[in-house]
C-alpha cells in the first residue's frame, strides 16, 4: 500500500491511479504526529479517484520535517565494511533543500561545478525516539521512501561541511510515495536503484550498509529526539557521480526507486549565481 500526498488530497496508489481518501490531513506527517500509523489511513473512505499523471504530487511529509543524513555508509566495491571511530557522520539538511517529487531540482549554479545525485533509502519516523535501543528501533519507524540526497561535491571539499553542500534550495527530493513498514518485504535488504537519463547508475540494498537502519536510529537517538515525520537517510551506494567523475548537467533526469516502488524522478535545471565559491571565500 503506497501512500501519497497530492494537492488534491492524501491517497493510496492503485496502479496508474490514486484513490483519494476522505481525510483532513494535508500531508503524511500530520497523521503521524497525531499518533496514527500509515496503515491506519487505509480505514478512511475513498472519496474519488484521479489518474496518477493528472495529480499534483507534493512533498509527502510537508515542508517542516527534519532530515538527517549519514555519510559514507556503504562499503565501496572490493572493500570490506569497516567502522570508523564507532560513530557514523551525521548531518542535517535545510528543509528548504527539498523540492516536490517529480519537480525540477536546481543546480547551485556558479557556486558548484560538481553537482551530484545520491539515491538512498529514507526511513520515516512514526513514533518519537530518544535513547532507544537497536531492538526497539524498528518500532519507531513508520515506513520508507526514496531520496535523492543531492550534493555539491566541490563545496563539500572546500568547506568540509556536508550541511552546506547539501542544503542549497530545491536541490533534493524524497518520495513520491511512502511504503508502510508492514509492507516492506525484507527490512534488512531494501533495494535502492538509480538511473541518469535512463542509464543505470546505482544498484544495491541496505544489506550492504556499514551501519544498519536499527543502528542508525539507535545511535542518532542517543543525541537527539527524533519525532514523527522526521526523515533519516541511510547513505548512498556506489554509482554516484563522485564515484565515476560524471556529475549532473542541466536537463539531466534522475530516477530513483526504493523497494521497487514507483520511482522518484527529477530534472536538473540551471541556476545563475553572482559569485563562485572561490570568489565568495576570497571576498571574506
Amino acid at each position: 500500500m503506497e501512500m501519497i500526498a497530492t494537492a488534491e488530497g492524501l491517497g493510496r496508489v492503485d496502479g496508474d491511479c490514486i484513490q483519494l481518501l476522505s481525510t483532513e490531513f494535508v500531508d503524511l506527517a500530520e497523521p503521524l504526529r497525531k499518533g496514527l500509523a500509515l496503515e491506519d489511513l487505509s480505514t478512511y473512505p475513498v472519496r474519488g479517484e484521479i489518474a496518477y499523471g493528472d495529480a499534483t504530487i507534493i512533498a509527502p511529509l510537508g515542508r517542516g520535517a527534519t532530515t538527517w543524513g549519514v555519510g559514507s555508509n556503504y562499503a565501496r566495491e572490493g572493500a570490506t565494511p569497516t567502522r570508523r571511530g564507532g560513530l557514523p557522520t551525521f548531518f542535517m539538511k535545510a528543509p528548504s533543500s527539498l523540492a516536490d517529487p517529480h519537480a525540477d531540482i536546481w543546480a547551485p549554479g556558479a557556486m558548484a561545478a560538481e553537482f551530484d545525485y545520491e539515491g538512498e533509502v529514507a526511513v520515516v519516523i512514526g513514533q518519537a525516539a530518544f535513547d532507544v535501543s537497536e531492538a526497539e528501533a524498528w518500532s519507531h519507524i513508520a515506513g520508507i521512501t526514496a531520496a535523492n540526497d543531492s550534493t555539491a561535491r566541490d563545496v563539500m571539499k572546500a568547506t568540509g561541511n556536508p550541511a552546506l553542500a547539501k542544503s542549497f534550495p530545491d536541490t533534493a527530493a524524497i518520495g513520491p510515495s511512502l511504503l508502510p513498514l508492514s509492507d516492506v518485504a525484507d527490512r534488512d535488504a531494501i533495494t535502492v536503484r538509480s538511473w541518469v537519463n535512463g542509464e543505470p547508475r546505482q544498484d544495491s540494498s541496505t544489506a550492504h550498509l556499514i551501519y544498519s537502519i536499527p543502528e542508525l536510529i539507535s545511535l542518532l537517538s542517543r543525541f537527539v529526539r527524533l519525532v514523527p515525520g522526521d526523515v533519516v537517510l541511510t547513505g548512498g551506494p556506489e554509482g554516484r557521480g563522485v564515484d565515476s567523475g560524471r556529475f549532473l548537467a542541466a536537463d539531466d533526469v534522475i530516477s530513483i526507486s526504493v523497494a521497487g516502488l514507483r520511482p522518484l524522478i527529477n530534472t536538473v535545471r540551471s541556476r545563475s549565481r553572482a559569485l563562485t565559491l572561490q570568489e565568495l571565500v576570497k571576498a571574506k
